[in-house]
């Protein structure tokens, strides 16, 4: 048997070793792989010395461990990143937060409120959106970009084709003052990333040709990432729902953030039934004086089989995954 003194070494490396990648598989998306990755290298060779001086073969197989970890921090963990996505309570109004790495998005705002603002603020704290989203021009949809301590900065600002009044028109001019692109995005890929993709699928033009509100020429996205994606609706009523038609290989099964705060004329029977989401959010206010979610719209989704998620209910709806890239 080895004697004490000599194996003593030995299992304090194996435990720090394995308490190392404990912490390195929870903690992986927090840290690059090399901040950490030395230790285990000096490791390794201080076992490859123990070895060939005293001959112990469990030093032997804890180089063989320590190899495999070190192998799965260079080519693993880096391919690895966390991807959230959060469905705020902003009372009678949508926003949603969206972080792909150390990217963020924000697509709508809320209400003129400050409570919003001071979030937002926190949100860019150390970095600032990549894009900010206004689905329509609705003040709840966008009204908490104007109670922030100051202008968030963003490479572009996507907006709907349809205009608002003043307050909507002061918040474009302070984009344009900060030099953020103001663009109504084409029916396309927005965001190409491994990890996530952004679609536009409709940006309000053929509802504003058509005369419709500004509720049926909303900005409709769809966030696609491995195994999951959530399609979020603006105020989109049925009218712009029969133009999505579409698109229903990518929309299928997916997440539904329901159209305007799940107003009756939305979320008809053919497109919830195209799309048969397992879940759909519903974002509105509680007792609000609209009446939302209408009573019709919660029978068609229960009937759909769907689980609903409401913010005046149930508050905020939080996915957050680690993710590996899409492929295609």
């Amino acid at each position: 048997s080895v004697p004490f003194f000599i194996a003593l070494p030995g299992n304090i490396i194996s435990y720090g070793v394995l308490k190392l990648s404990n912490f390195a598989s929870i903690h992986s998306y927090l840290f690059n792989p090399w901040d950490y990755g030395w230790l285990l290298i000096i490791l390794f060779f201080i076992l490859v010395f123990w070895y060939w001086s005293h001959r112990l073969w469990a030093c032997k197989y804890l180089n063989y461990l320590l190899l495999i970890i070190l192998i799965y921090q260079m080519l693993v963990l880096p391919l690895r990143i966390p991807v959230r996505i959060i469905q705020m309570d902003v009372g009678q109004g949508d926003a949603a937060h969206i972080q792909c790495g150390s990217k963020q998005f924000l697509i709508d705002a809320g209400f003129r409120k400050k409570k919003f603002g001071m979030l937002v603020n926190k949100l860019t704290s150390k970095k600032d959106f990549d894009h900010i989203f206004i689905s329509h021009a609705d003040s709840d949809h966008y009204g908490g970009l104007l109670t922030t301590e100051k202008v968030p900065v963003t490479d572009k600002l996507f907006v709907s084709s349809k205009r608002g009044g003043s307050w909507y028109n002061e918040l474009i001019d302070k984009h344009i003052r900060k030099k953020s692109a103001i663009e109504i995005p084409e029916i396309q890929i927005l965001e190409k990333d491994p990890f996530m993709r952004i679609y536009c699928l409709d940006n309000g033009r053929i509802g504003r040709k058509l005369g419709w509100d500004k509720n049926n020429s909303s900005l409709v996205l769809l966030i696609s990432t491995p195994g999951w994606s959530y399609l979020l609706m603006g105020d989109a009523e049925g009218k712009q729902e029969s133009f999505l038609e579409i698109w229903r290989p990518i929309i299928d099964r997916s997440i539904l953030k329901v159209g305007h705060h799940g107003s009756k004329n939305a979320g008809s029977e053919s497109f919830i039934g195209l799309m048969r989401p397992d879940l759909a959010i519903i974002s509105c206010g509680k007792n609000n004086r609209f009446g939302h979610p209408d009573a019709a719209i919660i029978d068609r989704l229960k009937k759909s089989g769907a689980n609903i998620h409401r913010t005046d209910l149930s508050g905020y709806w939080i996915s957050s995954r680690i993710l590996i890239p899409i492929l295609k």
